[in-house]
């Protein structure tokens, strides 16, 4: 029997995750925000063990969906989407100077611009997407 695509839900079965991550504290922040608590069966080290046990009936795991991806042809498992807008995953490309950046590193940032945030690099420039939050320490 399937878990269902939320987390109260999936805290109800038996978890398998990774020991001593961020991806850990990550979901235990989000279960203690909704006053639930995950039920890990065992901790491991690496993603892999985890779809090794997981293939073995062992328990559900929360896994990146790279992971999955990755892992799909090698493993036989199945796996549904979380339907939260927490297990929406956010990156960030991160750089010192824009007007360093090489012309290599500022034709990828547009091809990213281009896929991911479906915009025409040419329309607007890698300025008009930074978000800057760094702060600057006075010597």
């Amino acid at each position: 029997d399937a878990p269902q695509k939320n987390l109260k839900e999936i805290s109800k079965y038996p978890m398998l995750s990774t020991s001593s991550t961020t991806l850990l504290d990550f979901l235990n922040e989000k279960f203690q925000a909704i006053n639930a608590k995950a039920n890990y069966r065992i901790l491991l080290d690496g993603f892999e063990p985890i779809i090794r046990l997981v293939e073995a009936n062992a328990g559900i795991a929360i896994l990146p969906e790279s992971v999955t991806v990755r892992y799909r042809e090698k493993f036989n498992f199945s796996f549904v989407r979380i339907e939260e807008e927490w297990a929406l995953r956010e990156r960030r490309i991160i750089f010192s100077n824009i007007e360093f950046l090489s012309p290599c590193a500022r034709k990828l940032i547009n091809i990213i611009i281009k896929k991911y945030l479906q915009a025409e690099p040419e329309d607007q420039t890698i300025e008009h997407y930074l978000e800057q939050r760094a702060v600057h320490i006075p010597a």
